[in-house]
């Protein structure tokens, strides 16, 4: 569902009328702030940091190393990270990037380090140049917000300029009080989530703030199977909901 910060009627992607939703001075000054320029450079800055520390895990030869659960863990948890914050940054950026999809299938290619281990050469060599052409147009994307910053600055200036600055918090008071579709659960991103690999590893899970769900198909691999493919049909069907009890849009 669609956020009309007016308060009146919102509508969904195909124009139908929802109820209304009715928004706080508050709330309206959350969603407002949350689309502003300086938001944006933030959000699309630290999204690009993630997305090198998930490079940096499989940038050596993983062929000869024997890797540790320590190192599963640490990439689990950049991988799910970049999995959680992929709706956000693809909303903030839609003008200036429109590869959320390419984003999606690099993580569900590397669902673990194991995986990548094993991965024939060709397939490697591919994730790594999807990787790296996605790494090339974020950096774009950064670049054409700080060509917009105020003040006529140069790109070295504006990066100087909006270095300090910080992300609206999820734990900050407008975030707390702005309504619950602000989280903005994603009905296709939780399926792409949710398929055979990062479907048994409880991603969508860890995705939709269901930790305990999460854990307990990441310990039994989406229960064989059986659980991640329930999971996909209860998505496909509007039946899966968040940890807030919200429908996924």
């Amino acid at each position: 569902m669609a956020i009309n910060i007016r308060g009146g009627a919102a509508k969904d992607l195909k124009g139908d009328k929802q109820a209304p939703v009715r928004l706080t001075k508050e709330q309206k000054m959350y969603v407002e702030n949350l689309v502003k320029l300086d938001n944006r450079i933030v959000v699309c800055r630290e999204y690009i940091n993630l997305w090198m520390q998930f490079f940096r895990f499989f940038a050596e030869d993983l062929t000869e190393k024997e890797i540790t659960p320590a190192e599963e863990k640490a990439f689990f948890q950049v991988m799910s990270q970049l999995a959680r914050k992929q709706f956000m940054f693809v909303e903030l950026m839609a003008d200036k990037f429109d590869r959320g999809n390419d984003i999606m299938n690099v993580l569900s290619m590397a669902v673990s380090l194991a995986h990548i281990q094993v991965m024939p050469e060709n397939t490697r060599s591919k994730l790594e140049l999807d990787w790296h052409g996605l790494f090339l147009d974020m950096n774009k994307t950064l670049g054409r917000l700080l060509r917009s910053y105020p003040g006529n600055m140069t790109l070295a200036q504006a990066l100087e300029a909006t270095k300090d600055l910080q992300p609206i918090e999820a734990g900050s008071p407008m975030a707390q009080s702005a309504p619950k579709s602000a989280d903005f659960k994603n009905k296709w991103l939780a399926m792409i989530l949710a398929l055979p690999g990062p479907g048994c590893l409880g991603l969508h899970m860890f995705y939709l703030g269901r930790k305990k769900d999460a854990i307990l198909r990441l310990v039994t691999l989406g229960g064989f199977g059986i659980w991640a493919l329930v999971d996909v049909v209860m998505i496909l069907t509007g039946k899966m909901i968040d940890a807030d009890g919200n429908t996924l849009m």
